[in-house]
């Protein structure tokens, strides 16, 4: 499958100088200035293995910070080069900072307890999913590992596949085969949702003819029903569902179709 792990260079990105100080914060100051940020991650990402990347440019992208709070969610957005082969992308990356002394450090500890990899396609795993750096006590990890949305590495690893025949079977009459799949993420919000879009490219044996099957936008976010599949959803009946119930009890991940444009058909 191809993938395109984009968080876009379009979306808002946090104003410097943008946050007051705060006392049980200081890591703020260091936190909101991407060149420092920039050394920090190059100096404590340890790259997946038999991997290496240059991280060339470090966004902040979206924080989320409020005074009287236990901790902060910074999301950041790095520029990533791969010596070898020349290519470039962009990688979402989350810091967490609490307030409490010690308690990232813990944190980590206990999401390192469980292997952080397993279940995380090769193709996503550009450094080590989780992280941690002690100058600023920040507990760090790397899209597609969420410790809220822990069905959000198993979605990209190929959970949708059984939406396959319904995409395909919109397409003109003939023998279509899948050639390609491509999951992007449009959309993310650490521990609260993610909005993939989902593509594939097909050929037809008979005639070998090629098509590309409309693009279908999946939205995971923490939840506590049954996992929805093709057999829940009616064919191409993609009416919005009841918006999810956010749950912290179990972290589960439901994916639900959100829009579709109509395919071509015979």
């Amino acid at each position: 499958m191809s993938q395109a792990m984009r968080v876009t260079s379009q979306l808002p990105r946090v104003r410097p100088g943008g946050f007051p100080a705060d006392p049980d914060f200081p890591q703020l100051a260091i936190a909101s200035d991407p060149q420092r940020m920039l050394e920090l991650f190059r100096r404590h990402l340890e790259p997946a293995a038999g991997k290496g990347y240059h991280i060339e440019d470090c966004v902040p992208l979206r924080f989320r910070c409020r005074q009287s709070t236990a901790r902060c969610v910074l999301q950041y957005t790095l520029r990533l080069l791969e010596p070898g082969t020349g290519r470039r992308w962009e990688q979402g990356v989350t810091g967490l900072v609490y307030a409490q002394q010690g308690a990232a450090e813990r944190l980590w500890r206990e999401m390192q307890a469980a292997d952080p990899c397993q279940g995380i396609p090769a193709d996503w795993l550009t450094f080590r999913p989780v992280g941690f750096i002690p100058d600023l006590e920040m507990v760090v990890q790397l899209f597609p590992y969420d410790r809220k949305l822990r069905n959000l590495r198993l979605v990209l690893g190929g959970a949708l596949h059984d939406l396959d025949p319904q995409l395909l079977a919109r397409l003109a009459p003939g023998e279509w085969r899948v050639t390609e799949r491509t999951m992007a993420p449009t959309r993310y919000r650490t521990e609260l949702g993610a909005a993939l879009k989902y593509t594939l490219q097909a050929r037809d044996a008979s005639s070998s003819r090629s098509a590309s099957v409309p693009s279908v936008e999946r939205r995971a976010t923490p939840w506590c029903g049954p996992w929805p599949t093709a057999k829940t959803c009616a064919p191409w009946s993609w009416r919005r569902l009841p918006a999810p119930r956010c749950c912290n009890c179990c972290g589960r991940v439901m994916t639900r179709p959100v829009h579709c444009a109509s395919p071509p058909g015979p």
